[in-house]
């Protein structure tokens, strides 16, 4: 249970958040170009709500690990009562992030109510993790729910790029739509339904519900102790390759060069969810330069840009992650490293050229920066070596941790930031 002083401490940094959030909303949010787009406060809460909803269905959101696999499930014991604290924890989280959602709904909507949004959006919060305890228990209703959110977070962001093009699409529907205090008086009505619902599922938690989403929580527990996120994108990996039923086998060729490109082509077709990531991106951007202060639309756009290739450097990881697999190819590092930076440059030159049209005239400058970024970045980040935790140890905020750790740590996000100062220093300055 948490502590008098971290309670203490969560009401006062949102009492702070809260009070700074009514006093910039005072002022008007300044965009680089075009008018405001109403629309927008509707679909980025729901797309981050969605969000919210698709991680609790990934993770469980309920998860036994192993050390309690035998107590909880071999005995006799309430597994309910024993269950309960912890999906209050997690349904608490997922209100924090509805309540920080809310703030982003109530920034983007200037007209509507401030408390309502929160409302709204802390409702929507753990409404969203309760709904996925309900369907956690079946596995033809998670798998349908997954499939459900996914097409509602599609949907969300068509209608995001629809909402760009024509900001007056809605200006109709939106007075007939109500306040959002009203609608956030609904949300917690519905809360408390689902909520109930989700209560009564929790008590028919079996071996399989419970420990769906232990490797990766694992996973990403060990990852943020060491430092590594290594660990944790390889426990992404795995439960990628498990989901996987079948794959059609190709000939890749003799010569080694022409097999491995033609294997990263190959990745990249049976990774489809590679593009939709890109698309995201690419439509956040066109979101910041509309919504956004010149210098923050700049570095947004320098950060989409790493994050819509990174999931295209898959395979330099892969390759600079095992020696066994580099002496199997016989080529030499730097052949190696420039065939699987192929993919990720040319994803990065087709995703500034498709964004450059929202930076207006700073994409001369932008654009190329991007690239440059984005490529550099993860070309820094997959050669990075295994973490050292030797050598002198310093004393940090974080506690006490070994001075060559935070080198190794900031490569390639130390790469990533002064870019974007470089970028921001040249548009906005």
């Amino acid at each position: 249970m948490p502590s008098a002083e971290a309670v203490l401490t969560v009401f006062i940094v949102g009492g702070l958040v809260a009070e700074a959030a009514v006093r910039a909303r005072e002022t008007t949010f300044p965009a680089s170009g075009g008018e405001p787009v109403p629309l927008l406060g509707v679909l980025v809460p729901t797309s981050a709500v969605l969000m919210v909803c698709r991680l609790a269905l990934a993770l469980g959101p309920v998860i036994a690990f192993p050390a309690e696999e035998g107590w909880l499930l071999s005995t006799p014991a309430d597994r309910r009562a024993i269950l309960l604290p912890r999906i209050l924890v997690t349904a608490a989280g997922g209100a924090l992030s509805g309540f920080l959602i809310g703030l982003t709904g109530g920034f983007l909507a200037p007209d509507a109510s401030l408390v309502g949004c929160l409302v709204l959006g802390a409702a929507s919060g753990w409404c969203a993790v309760a709904a996925a305890l309900c369907v956690q228990p079946s596995v033809a209703g998670h798998s349908t729910a997954r499939r459900v959110v996914d097409a509602a977070l599609v949907g969300a962001v068509l209608l995001s790029g629809v909402a760009l093009w024509d900001p007056h699409l809605a200006d109709d529907v939106f007075p007939a739509m109500g306040s959002a205090v009203r609608w956030g008086r609904g949300m917690v009505v519905v809360t408390i339904v689902v909520s109930t619902i989700a209560f009564v599922r929790l008590g028919r938690l079996d071996r399989r519900a419970l420990t769906g989403g232990t490797s990766l929580v694992s996973a990403l527990g060990t990852a943020a102790s060491f430092l590594d996120p290594k660990v944790f994108a390889n426990a992404l990996l795995v439960r990628h390759c498990s989901q996987l039923a079948t794959v059609r086998s190709r000939r890749l060729g003799v010569r080694p060069g022409r097999a491995v490109l033609r294997a990263e082509l190959a990745r990249v077709i049976r990774r489809p969810g590679a593009w939709g990531n890109a698309g995201a991106a690419a439509l956040f951007v066109y979101i910041a330069w509309a919504l956004m202060w010149p210098a923050a639309a700049v570095a947004l756009h320098i950060v989409a840009a790493f994050v819509a290739v990174r999931p295209f450097s898959r395979g330099l990881e892969q390759v600079c992650r095992s020696t066994a697999l580099r002496f199997a190819l016989g080529i030499s590092d730097g052949c190696l490293h420039a065939l699987h930076l192929v993919v990720p440059v040319a994803v990065a030159l087709l995703w500034s050229g498709v964004t450059a049209p929202a930076a207006g005239g700073s994409a001369v400058v932008v654009a190329p920066l991007a690239v440059f970024g984005a490529a550099a970045t993860v070309y820094r980040l997959a050669t990075r070596p295994d973490p050292d935790y030797g050598g002198v140890l310093i004393d940090t905020p974080l506690g006490v941790m070994p001075a060559d750790l935070l080198r190794q740590v900031s490569r390639g996000p130390a790469l990533l930031a002064a870019v974007c100062a470089l970028a921001v220093i040249l548009v906005a300055g």
